[in-house]
This record gives C-alpha cells, sequence and structure tokens, in this order.
C-alpha cells in the first residue's frame, strides 16, 4: 500500500467493530497509511426516530453530532495506543452505497464480520457479505481481536488473475506472516471417463499429470509475486470449500485470504459461493480481493 493512499476502516460502534478499527490502525500504522474511520447513517433509522420526536427538529444535525462524538470516543484510544492518526467521518445515506464512495480512493477497506450484540449481527454479516459481492478493490473482514500483526496467512488459489490478486494483497497486508498456498483439484470428467472405459492405470496417470501441472503454476505464483522463500505449497483433490475449511483447522491461519472472480450477480452467485461458504465458516479474518480491484491487472500464471 502506498503512504499517499488510505484505508478505510467501517464502524456501527459495536465491540467487534473496534477490532475492526484496530486491525485498520495497525495496518495503516505499519505502512504509514491515512486511516478513516467511517460511520453511515441509514435513512431508515432517521424516519424511525422521527416518530417518536418533534418532528420540526434537525434531528439528521443532531445524531450527526452525536456520531461524531461516538467516533472520537472509539478512535482517541486507538490513536494513543497506536499512535496513528485517524480521520473521522460521518455520511447520511444507503450504508452500501456510502461505504463504496469513501472507500473509492482506498487501498483497502476493513470491517467487522461479526458482532457480540445480537441485534447487530445481522445487520453486520448482510453488509459484509453485500461489500464483498459488491466491491472492487481488497475488503478485510475481521472477525478477532488484532493483538500482533499476522502471523500466518492461507491463501486460496485456482491461479486466476483473481487468485493472483489476492496472493498478492496477503503479501502486502500481512509481509511478515508464513505464508500457504492452498490448491483444492478435481479430476475433469473422471467418472465419464470410468463410464468411457478408461483404465485406472489411465486415469492415475492424468491425475499425477495435473498435479505435477498444477505445482509448478503453484511456484510460478509465488515467484512472480515474490513470495519470500519460506512459502509452504499445498495441493490436495477434492472441493475447495472442504479443503479450505480442513487447512483452517489444521494451520490455525490468522488470515485468509481469496480471490474473488464474478463481476456479475449471477456470477458471484456461482463462483463467488467459495468465499461465502468461508465468510460463514471461518473463525479468521479475511481477505478478499476482486480481480478488478484498483491496480491490479496481473495475469494467472502460465501453465
Amino acid at each position: 500500500m502506498d503512504a499517499d493512499r488510505s484505508i478505510l476502516a467501517v464502524t456501527d460502534f459495536s465491540s467487534a467493530s473496534v477490532h475492526a478499527a484496530r486491525r485498520a490502525a495497525r495496518l495503516a500504522a505499519e505502512r504509514g497509511s491515512r486511516m478513516i474511520l467511517l460511520h453511515v447513517v441509514e435513512p431508515d433509522g432517521l424516519v424511525a426516530l422521527r416518530e417518536w420526536f418533534d418532528k420540526g427538529r434537525d434531528l439528521r444535525a443532531a445524531i450527526a453530532e452525536q456520531a461524531r462524538m461516538q467516533l472520537d470516543a472509539q478512535a482517541d484510544p486507538i490513536e494513543q495506543e497506536l499512535g496513528v492518526r485517524i480521520e473521522r467521518l460521518v455520511r447520511q445515506g444507503r450504508a452500501l452505497d456510502e461505504v463504496h464512495q469513501a472507500g473509492a480512493a482506498s487501498d483497502l477497506v476493513v470491517l467487522a464480520g461479526r458482532c457480540d450484540e445480537a441485534g447487530r449481527e445481522a445487520a453486520l454479516a448482510t453488509l459484509a457479505d453485500r461489500l464483498v459481492r459488491s466491491a472492487d478493490r481488497p475488503v478485510l473482514v475481521v472477525r478477532r481481536a488484532p493483538d500482533q500483526a499476522y502471523a500466518r496467512t492461507l491463501v486460496l488459489t485456482d491461479f486466476s488473475p483473481a487468485a493472483q490478486a489476492a496472493l498478492r494483497a496477503a503479501l502486502a497486508v500481512a509481509p511478515g506472516a508464513e505464508v500457504h498456498l492452498l490448491h483444492a483439484f478435481d479430476i475433469p470428467f473422471e467418472g465419464k471417463l470410468r463410464l468411457a472405459g478408461v483404465s485406472d492405470d489411465d486415469i492415475a496417470a492424468y491425475r499425477r499429470e495435473i498435479r505435477t501441472r498444477a505445482l509448478a503454476q503453484m511456484q510460478q505464483a509465488l515467484d512472480a509475486v515474490g513470495a519470500p522463500e519460506g512459502a509452504r505449497t499445498s495441493l490436495v483433490p477434492g472441493d475447495v470449500r472442504v479443503e479450505a475449511v480442513r487447512a483452517i483447522e489444521h494451520l490455525q491461519p490468522d488470515l485468509v485470504a481469496v480471490g474473488k472472480q464474478g463481476d456479475s450477480l449471477l456470477e458471484d452467485m456461482l463462483l463467488g459461493s467459495t468465499t461465502s461458504a468461508m465468510l460463514e465458516r471461518a473463525g479468521c479474518d479475511m481477505l478478499i480481493v476482486p480481480r478488478r480491484a484498483a491496480g491490479v491487472q496481473e495475469s494467472a500464471p502460465s501453465s
């Protein structure tokens, strides 16, 4: 991340969003980046309040002022702890639209993926899911208290440009972390090959060929982004959604990075199913990187 760019953290003043803000501040401090802390006042809330208070009162100004006070209360201790200046921003409108607009010039958008307060949990999860599906820049979904820098990162790859962008972004967000690159593969049309009478020996040879090619692609992917020499690779047969959960349970990473390939809603529902499943099941932080993220134009490594 460049020092003249920024990190945008989104808060609703819940305890979970405090974790997200602290993680964003830690990243900003490590990279000398600007940090912006955003709170969005949605119009539905204003309409509900008008039913209880004097209609002639300027509720927008009052609520905005209250939000600014809460931003100060959240940001001040983080500034003192981490020594980073936090810009405060209050906007009124639809949360997703305002986050997109406020983060247009940012390298990274950070928000909580869960909340201790039951009443806010659904709203946070919905915003995170919608932002992940529509974002045009990396999104970091924070699920743990940021007690230290990331120590172990798991990156999922299918050798697509989106996956390569996720690997590059993971190294930027967690430059000192131990890197694990995971690829899960299936034999294309294996069932049909067996029905067609292809022998087990031929299928096994085909599987070895796919494995050899994938191992070479994984090394090319690491070399292309200048990954540290200690970076590890895991190549496993099976469904990536299942194998990713197994890898998380085994490796216990504190950050998982996933590339998001789809641009349309339908494509998101299909190709983005891995991201959605991981968001629901992973207990660690997740970095989701769309292929069209600003400044990411790399091609997948050639086979």
